[in-house]
């Protein structure tokens, strides 16, 4: 796997997630967190248009100050 070294020092690798065997897949870049805790947290829409279960939600607040919900899987 091989991933790069963003200009603000984030580590992100491709990740690749699809529905079914055959289907296609959609590539995610991803960054790499030091305090993984098991789950892969993707935009809510993210998920619903791959037809994923999520196993829970966040909401996260972005630079702007505005909130956005996301899932985790």
């Amino acid at each position: 796997m091989k991933g790069i070294v963003d200009n603000g020092g984030r580590a992100l690798v491709p990740v690749e997630l699809r529905r079914s065997t055959d289907t296609d897949t959609t590539t995610f870049q991803v960054w790499i967190d030091t305090g993984f805790t098991g789950d892969l947290v993707l935009p809510t829409a993210a998920i619903e248009d791959l037809q994923l279960e999520p196993s829970g939600s966040v909401d996260a607040i972005l630079a702007d100050g505005s909130q956005i919900g996301l899932c985790t899987l």
